[in-house]
Parts: C-alpha cells; structure tokens; sequence
C-alpha cells in the first residue's frame, strides 16, 4: 500500500491576496463580468460576493472548496487522495 506525507500546513487555508481562494474567485469573476455589462451590474456583483461571504460563514471552513474534492470533481496537488489511510511523518 502507498504511504503518502501529511503537508506541513494542512490546518492553513489557501489565501490569495488576504482572501480565501474562493471567494477572492467569486469576486474576481464577478468583477470581470462587471466590466464586460457594465451598468447595473456592479452592484450585483457587490451584493453577490457580500451573499456568498455570508452563506460561506454558515459551513465549516474549507467547506465549498473541498465540495468538488469529495465529490471526485477536483484533485489537490500536493495532498493524499480521499481514500488515503497510511500515512508516513
């Protein structure tokens, strides 16, 4: 059976720019849709990525991003698969 590392901080979530990974993409797509509508459209997106901060809040950490990962949609670099159970230090 493969032995796999556990990463040194697997406790830590991924921040770009002091946001989480995925609401810094939510906001970023947003954004870009509002440069490409215009008009009304900023407020949307503000108002979206305010909802999507405040329905995030309600799960545990790590939550939304690790959806896909246990669904076998999304595979993490660097980090055992779902079903790993031996581990090496």
């Amino acid at each position: 059976m493969k032995k796999s590392p556990i990463p040194v901080y697997l406790n830590r979530p991924i921040l770009i720019l002091a946001f989480e990974s995925d609401t810094f993409i939510v906001a970023y797509m947003l954004t870009m849709c509002c440069f490409i509508l215009g008009g009304w459209f900023f407020v949307v997106s503000l108002s979206a990525s305010w909802g999507y901060a405040k329905a995030k809040s309600r799960f545990p950490r790590g939550f939304v991003i690790h959806g896909p990962y246990f669904l076998g949609l999304l595979r993490f670099r660097g980090y055992p698969t779902f079903f790993q159970k031996h581990f090496v230090n």
